[in-house]
């Protein structure tokens, strides 16, 4: 499977997405919302995507060693970053 990256674009409510570009998309995330929450803005949502897509990576980056070395880890990485206090 070729690694063709990651892009995220995040739209207002007002004009969307085009039609063109979730077409072009392998993926459209939608995030639920519960209670009486009716949008949230683009900050927060952007927020909420970029921290799951860095979750994930560093997920499966703690499971894999590089490139050079290739094979499941003997001890996998940490998926939460300790507090340095």
């Amino acid at each position: 499977m070729k690694n063709i990256g990651t892009v995220v674009r995040n739209v207002n409510e007002k004009r969307g997405i085009s039609p063109l570009a979730v077409e072009r998309s392998a993926m459209c995330v939608a995030i639920p919302m519960f209670g009486m929450i009716e949008s949230l803005n683009l900050g927060t949502c952007s927020g909420i995507v970029l921290y799951e897509s860095a979750r994930q990576r560093r997920e499966y980056q703690s499971r894999f060693r590089l490139r050079n070395q290739r094979g499941a880890r003997a001890e996998p990485l940490p998926t939460v970053m300790p507090r340095a206090d």
